[in-house]
């Protein structure tokens, strides 16, 4: 080419022509379909040369090695033989052997850098009525599906407000369809994938081109480009990068792709991956109306993560996380394969259809996967009950099988499940609903505490599909009290179906989350800073308007702020911890801050300890509740503001203290720190003082009895002072302080006999003014005919002041107060709630003529506890104030007998006590659920005597029951937890066969110190359990006695 030529191309490629460009000079011809490419010579040398280097240095090294050994003279031989037997040549040479036989079969370990979630932007918030809203704007449901998605929404456990993509919210009007075509999910898809990537990648400080693997996963949109492609068209990843799109691995496809990544990256050492997790739900919303496909509509929502792993050996310095173990299952029968599926109705729509069977099909899975898990995670002693419970399990089925002797009389122990908590400290269960997580819930026996991410995830974003546990992961780094050393496991489910698995554990904290929530609470009537109150009380305010907000959420949500003062946040360094100083006591507004133990430095939290010792009692006592409230009880500062409140110069708020502490059930040693400081002030207190904190300290820990005491001590002293004047004093104790004591000091075991026999004089004292006043009753109503369907008094106890009332199946207690010792089995909903008939009514419409009490509303119209709707037998009710006053005491003091008789699947083990502590909630459809849990108040449930019953299908346990305690549906709860659930209890588990359509539990017997009564099986009951066979002769003597105990009335 001449200079002419070369001039003229040189003028086309400047008119815009790129056949081709010039560089210095030098012309370089690229057509489009031909680009001439930089070649990555790194990855050539790597990959190619690498190994012939290899060889070529071994072959070297040999090359060497022989011509000196060539060159070796007989001496030299004999010389290397003589050294080769000295001992510590051979320990050398074994050692090198070993060390690098280990590092040829050692895998880097692998870690994540770091971990971001998808934080949609404010305009593609929705709330459930604009949801439905949009689902009527596409004017293709009819009626019964929008109602149907409705109340799906309304028991979904999503929160008020979640994301969709902008293709929908078009729809928000009510009247314009959604714009669910190809370039509507590329928009979602890109908008999701490049805020993720981009902010992952700054937050990291990491280059596009450092990226070795891109893993994409999305089950229901898989273009072409792909979406690999559009993140590398995007960020201009390295021509030479390993891009991997997964699609339809349903919401178990995060786990996959880390389980992938780490493939990689120990296959490749000193590399990274960036893996991507998201959903698409434009193209995905179904416009039919079959109702297992309606359900994808009311669930998914937009989100996604991004995940930056390496197995670099200087990123572990920096990293976040480590990855211990994945662990993978895949169930292949029809029913799992079908119980999530995507396909198109009888119309041609497209969707995915949920089984009903998906929550027990997520069981088996969940259990196959745990298999894989518990021996790498769980502790030798928990993985030796397994063994040993394998071991009598296989060993009583022999024995059956080949009849040895008394085989009959074996009952077959029940698969012991271990306690993951023991090896594993926080759980991030897949928010696929709130049927899922609570079906894992109650496989591993889960506390609340523990699904609480999973809980909050779910009521915050909804169903993100696979990113949904790395929301969760999110909310442990920010409110999960996570520690470096702790351990998470991710829980998920797919189609297919899959359970998968990850293990990993904290190396790094970000102390700037900590406290922040992700998404903006929503302003509550419970603000933690409020504006109006003036600076003298922020350090009491703030800490109290937090653990109230936190108490009315249910421990849901809380948004700690800034200090109104100093202006300082959460996660400040020294100079905001250092203006803490210049806030005077009264001003403490960095306190809450502080409460949340982190991003305050070490210095800063010593400035907080300094300026809360002269903080007013009163405030400290608000704080030192918020503590307790948001439990961080670890935190330096606490120790102060307990020592602080506890030097209360008045005893309401000693006694406030305290009893907030009792109310939230914490055992932390540090809390003894209020009783050292309070005993000094009891001797000046009134009755009140003392009954509060000794009822606060009703179950304090082993060896800590001796401040209880102390207090038992003080109340006996004021109750021999109280009440032996004619005339009434004003300080003299009411009744429900007298049974609020005698109750906390019997839990604390301190209560004595002198103490309750002043108990029962002043409650007769009292009693005794009541039962002596006018009472004018109303007209009685007609009781009609006397069945077994209708209440009656069974008989009276002691002088008459106690009657034994007959309380048939569909009948409510309910009692205007709270009990003092509720009733477990017998704690039930307000009356006429779920629709039962109230047995107050009747009550004061048949024994208010002649008993005042029984017309009282105040004392409860006489009914001294509480049962159940469904279940029947013996309530008692007084007929005087005193009889009622003192069976309270009973019940307060626990010397009430109540024996009940349950049926019960599978087969009980009798003569045993059952010591689980018990928490509860209500559910969203408002009814009251209480299980078992480590934090929970104590409850004890004896087991007495066991008759093992068969309808020739199913074995079942026809159990005696005490009850030591009363927690709310105690006796269902406990059972439940063992795997016993009582028939006819379906909100516990249990069958309800057509033999017995209600719960079968029964109070058979209630004693007191006055006499017992026994209230025989009704009707209804006798009929089911004649339905049953007993499976040996040793099994007949409980159903016999329980049938020869009929009643003709009932």
């Amino acid at each position: 080419m001449d200079l002419q030529e070369f001039e003229q191309v040189k003028r086309t490629i400047s008119s815009g022509s790129n056949l081709g460009r010039v560089d210095k000079d030098v012309y370089y011809w690229e057509p489009k379909s031909l680009r001439i490419r930089t070649i990555n010579w790194s990855y050539v040398f790597l990959a190619e040369y690498l190994p012939m280097a290899y060889g070529l240095a071994i072959a070297t090294v040999s090359c060497l090695m022989v011509s000196q050994l060539y060159m070796w003279r007989l001496e030299d031989f004999r010389r290397a033989w003589h050294l080769l037997q000295e001992p510590l040549v051979m320990q050398v040479i074994g050692a090198a052997a070993l060390i690098l036989a280990y590092m040829s079969q050692h895998k880097p370990s692998v870690y994540c850098l770091e971990n971001l979630v998808y934080k949609p932007p404010q305009d593609w918030e929705v709330s459930q009525k604009q949801i439905v809203k949009m689902l009527e704007a596409q004017h293709c449901f009819n009626e019964a599906s929008i109602d149907f998605q409705q109340r799906i929404l309304d028991n979904s456990g999503t929160g008020p407000s979640t994301h969709w993509p902008p293709g929908i919210l078009g729809s928000r009007d009510g009247n314009t369809e959604a714009v669910c075509n190809m370039a509507a999910a590329r928009n979602e898809a890109q908008e999701v994938m490049f805020s993720l990537v981009r902010d992952l990648l700054k937050r990291s400080k990491v280059k596009p081109q450092q990226i070795d693997f891109l893993i994409v996963n999305c089950s229901l949109f898989c273009p072409t480009p792909s979406l690999c492609a559009m993140v590398c068209n995007e960020f201009g990843l390295r021509q030479d990068v390993r891009s991997y799109n997964l699609g339809g691995m349903g919401c178990s496809a995060n786990v996959i792709s880390v389980d992938l990544a780490k493939q990689l990256l120990e296959n490749r050492p000193g590399s990274r991956a960036l893996v991507i997790s998201m959903e698409n739900i434009t193209q995905n919303l179904y416009k039919g109306n079959d109702k297992s496909m309606l359900l994808q509509n009311t669930l998914f929502r937009c989100g996604g993560c991004a995940l930056l792993l390496s197995s670099r050996v200087l990123d572990s310095m920096k990293a976040k996380y480590k990855l211990l173990y994945t662990f993978r299952s895949q169930l292949s029968d029809d029913n799992s394969y079908n119980c999530v599926y995507q396909k198109q109705d009888s119309e041609g729509n497209s969707g995915v259809a949920l089984s009903k069977d998906i929550v027990k099909v997520a069981g088996r899975a969940l259990r196959q996967n745990f298999v894989q898990l518990g021996p790498h995670v769980l502790p030798v002693r928990e993985q030796v009950k397994v063994l040993c419970n394998h071991f009598m399990m296989r060993l009583t089925t022999l024995a059956k099988q080949r009849a040895w002797p008394l085989s009959a009389r074996l009952a077959t122990p029940e698969g012991y499940t271990p306690n993951f908590s023991k090896g594993i400290d926080h759980f991030c269960i897949h928010a696929g609903g709130r049927a899922v997580i609570e079906g894992v819930q109650k496989n591993l026996k889960l506390t609340e505490r523990q699904i609480r991410p999973s809980v909050q995830t779910l009521y915050d974003w909804g169903n993100t599909s696979s990113s949904s546990i790395w929301y969760e992961t999110e909310w442990i780094e920010r409110f999960g009290d996570l520690h470096p050393g702790e351990r998470i496991l991710q829980i998920s489910f797919g189609s297919g179906f899959k359970c998968n698995s990850a293990v990993w554990v904290a190396l790094r904290l970000d102390r700037s989350k900590q406290g922040q929530p992700l998404k903006p609470a929503e302003v509550s009537k419970h603000s933690i800073h409020s504006e109006k109150g003036n600076a003298a009380k922020d350090l009491g305010g703030c800490a109290e308007g937090a653990a109230k907000s936190l108490r009315d959420t249910g421990g849901k949500r809380f948004q700690p702020g800034g200090c109104v003062g100093c202006k300082s946040r959460t996660g400040a360094d020294e100079t905001s911890a250092n203006s803490v100083e210049a806030c005077t006591p009264e001003q403490g507004e960095c306190y809450f801050e502080a409460a949340g133990g982190g991003g305050v430095s070490r210095p800063g939290q010593q400035l907080l300890v300094s300026a809360t010792g002269r903080a007013p009692a009163g405030d400290a006592e608000l704080g030192c509740w918020a503590h307790a409230a948001l439990e961080h009880l670890r935190f330096p500062v606490f120790g102060a503001t307990a020592g602080q409140a506890g030097r209360v110069n008045e005893e309401q708020g000693t006694a406030n203290i305290a009893w907030r502490f009792a109310q939230l059930g914490l055992k932390e040693p540090r809390t003894q720190i209020l009783v050292v400081n309070a005993q000094p002030l009891l001797p000046e207190l009134t009755l009140q003082g003392p009954a509060n904190a000794a009822q606060a300290l009703c179950e304090p820990l082993p060896g800590k009895k001796a401040s209880s005491r102390t207090a038992a001590d003080i109340v006996l002293q004021k109750l021999q002072l109280s009440g032996h004047g004619e005339s009434v004093s004003s300080d003299e104790p009411s009744a429900k302080d007298i049974l609020s004591l005698s109750h906390a000091l019997t839990v604390s075991g301190v209560l004595s006999l002198e103490a309750y026999a002043e108990m029962r004089r002043l409650l007769r004292r009292t009693a005794a003014r009541l039962d002596e006043s006018t009472f004018v009753p109303l007209p009685a109503r007609s009781e009609g005919e006397v069945s077994w369907d209708q209440p009656r008094v069974l008989g009276y106890l002691g002088d008459g002041d106690v009657a034994v009332l007959w309380k048939p199946p569909n009948w409510t207690v309910s009692l205007g107060r709270e009990d003092l010792e509720p009733d477990g089995a017998e704690n039930g909903a307000a009356a006429g709630a779920d629709g039962g008939l109230p047995l107050q009514d009747w009550v004061s419409a048949t024994l208010g003529v002649r008993h005042a009490v029984c017309k009282d509303r105040s004392h409860d119209y006489g009914l001294a506890h509480r049962l159940d709707r469904f279940t029947s037998g013996a309530v008692l009710c007084a007929t005087s104030y005193a009889g009622l006053y003192l069976t309270q005491l009973e019940f307060a003091t626990r010397r009430v007998g109540k024996i009940y008789l349950a049926l019960c699947v599978g087969l009980v083990r009798c003569n045993r006590l059952v010591e689980a502590p018990l928490s509860g909630g209500r559910k969203a459809d408002g009814s009251w659920h209480s299980y078992v849990d480590t934090a929970g108040r104590t409850a004890r449930t004896e087991i007495l005597e066991v008759s093992h019953l068969s309808d020739g299908q199913h074995t079942f346990s026809l159990v005696e029951i005490r009850l030591h305690t009363g927690r709310q549906h105690q006796i269902r709860a406990h059972l439940a937890s063992e795997g016993h659930a009582l028939v006819g209890d379906s909100q516990y588990g249990g069958p309800v066969p057509q033999w017995c359509p209600r719960t079968f539990l029964h109070a058979s017997r209630v004693a007191l110190e006055g006499g017992e009564v026994t209230c025989p099986l009704p009707r209804d009951l006798l009929d089911a359990l004649a339905k049953l066979e007993p499976c040996s002769k040793a099994c007949r003597a409980l159903k016999l006695r329980a049938q020869q105990e009929e009643n003709p009335v009932l």
